[in-house]
């Protein structure tokens, strides 16, 4: 059989169990206590995912999901060398509990098989030398899912028959964001800043692991430097930095187990990047090595958008990298963002129906204390693009709004400013997942800790690596916000509210 009449025979449902899911486009409301069975169409089958022999030379790079939706999500997977031409399939399926099962036990021989459907990679290479070089990318779309269900997915590669499955990835598992009815608690991990140089990226491997008072995380926020791609000039390049980004222990562990939101800042681009300098072609080079290479929605407008979870929290996601313009930060018609851009988030802020607001900034909004240097290179050095959306906060009287960032390589958690209604809105500076460096941490070291994190204004402020989980919590109107560093050690644990 060759890969034509694999690939026929796969999208009838003839060759493997199981049925392709209709697509669904329409939002279907619905009780968080109904069956996702009734939404997905999931068919109970004999099959253990588990049995399957894992090929981490052909899956370098493990798996992952993101933009997650309550009714879909982007599922990613790169293949590396000869599995790279056979026929590959990739499954979703949800854990059956076991009959008699207690304690929640997963059946290890049966799912509910909810998608199946033969895949073709995408070439990821200019020139290779030799088939063992070669490889693909395979980024899916999988719709018509059940809203809050936790689904797990993998691509599996069958032998030259089809007629059995002789390898698989990772098995990864995300889950969809809450149907617009509901309203309960989400938690999200969030991180930033991963060098190489301090690889591998153990805060991530500790994220990975479940907290005992957080549980499972929901969602992760990618607050960008991902990847830290200074000096290429070449898709290749861009290429190398990612693959060598998702192969670490880190990602890969952090990354199959629940879904991802991701911005960019400057190290996806260049270091420090100017985007009215940026060489021709390099900023468009670069972003298309960060779709390439994550499970990220390309907007028709731009990489800005928003997700929601029910009623709880819509995360919006900016890009506050590339549409800025340096050369009129200080005149009357200064752009952090893009006209359409700064409009797209005033709409989402003024008209989300969520109680939590969380804004993926990428670098601070914060107003930071004298000490502080380089105010051209977040919102605070664009005066009149920061007052704009303060004030329209204010003149609308929109609080609930939680500000993500990184860039900085510290993490604190702080008001935007020191007084009045803006002190009712809270930045968290996450993580650095692997990262440190920043020199105004020699003044803390120094005895000058008030001058840099003064404490009316502050709640925390550390160069230290660490992972970050928020619990937004409708029912106690407030964030639970847990620093811990790579050991398990607890840096800081509080739960702040706009009333704090």
């Amino acid at each position: 059989m060759d890969r034509r009449d694999f690939l026929r025979l796969s999208a009838l449902g003839l060759l493997l169990p199981g049925c392709p899911l209709p697509l669904v486009d329409e939002p279907l409301c619905i009780d968080a206590g109904i069956d996702p069975g009734s939404i997905d169409g999931g068919q109970r089958t004999a099959f253990s995912p588990a049995d399957v022999a894992l090929d981490d030379d052909a899956f370098p790079q493990g798996v992952c999901a993101g933009a997650m939706r309550a009714h879909g999500a982007l599922l990613w997977i790169r293949v590396v060398g000869p599995r790279r031409d056979q026929p590959l399939v990739l499954r979703v399926w949800r854990d059956v509990v076991s009959d008699g099962s207690v304690d929640g036990s997963v059946d290890p021989h049966a799912i509910d098989l909810v998608h199946e459907a033969a895949v073709v990679p995408v070439d990821d290479y200019d020139v290779v030398d030799n088939d063992s070089e070669r490889s693909g990318i395979v980024k899916v779309r999988v719709r018509g899912l059940a809203p809050g269900a936790w689904y797990r997915y993998a691509v599996f590669v069958a032998d030259a028959a089809g007629a059995a499955l002789v390898a698989r990835s990772t098995i990864g598992r995300v889950r969809m964001a809450f149907d617009e009815t509901v309203c309960g608690p989400v938690t999200l991990g969030a991180t930033t800043c991963t060098n190489p140089r301090l690889a591998p990226f153990e805060a991530l491997s500790q994220m990975a692991d479940p907290d005992d008072d957080f549980g499972d995380l929901d969602a992760v926020v990618h607050v960008g430097d991902m990847v830290y791609a200074d000096g290429s000039r070449s898709p290749d390049a861009y290429r190398a930095h990612w693959r060598r980004a998702l192969a670490d222990p880190g990602y890969r562990a952090l990354l199959s187990r629940q879904g991802v939101y991701l911005s960019w800042d400057d190290h996806e681009f260049d270091n420090n990047l100017n985007p009215e300098e940026a060489p021709v072609g390099l900023i468009e080079m670069a972003k298309t090595a960060f779709y390439e290479n994550t499970p990220t929605e390309a907007g028709s407008d731009g990489a800005w958008t928003s997700y929601q979870w029910g009623k709880t929290v819509e995360v919006i996601q900016l890009d506050a990298r590339t549409e800025r313009q340096p050369s009129r930060r200080r005149e009357d018609s200064a752009a952090y963002l893009s006209r359409p851009q700064m409009e797209f988030l005033k709409r989402r802020l003024r008209d989300s129906p969520c109680q939590f607001k969380v804004v993926m900034n990428s670098v601070p909004m914060t107003r930071m204390p004298d000490l502080w240097i380089q105010q051209g290179d977040r919102w605070q050095g664009y005066a009149l693009a920061r007052e704009e959306i303060l004030n329209f906060l204010e003149d609308n009287d929109i609080d609930n709004v939680w500000f993500l960032s990184g860039d900085f390589h510290i993490g604190f958690v702080g008001r935007v400013e020191q007084t009045g209604f803006r002190s009712r809105l809270w930045e968290i500076a996450v993580g650095p997942g692997g990262n440190l460096g920043n020199p105004i941490m020699a003044f803390v070291l120094g005895g000058q800790r008030e001058e840099v994190f003064p404490a009316a204004q502050f709640r925390y402020g550390e160069g230290i690596v660490a992972a970050t989980r928020l619990r937004f919590d409708p029912d106690r109107d407030d964030v639970r916000i847990r620093f811990t560093g790579v050991d398990g050690t607890v840096l800081y644990d509080e739960s702040l509210s706009r009333r704090s």
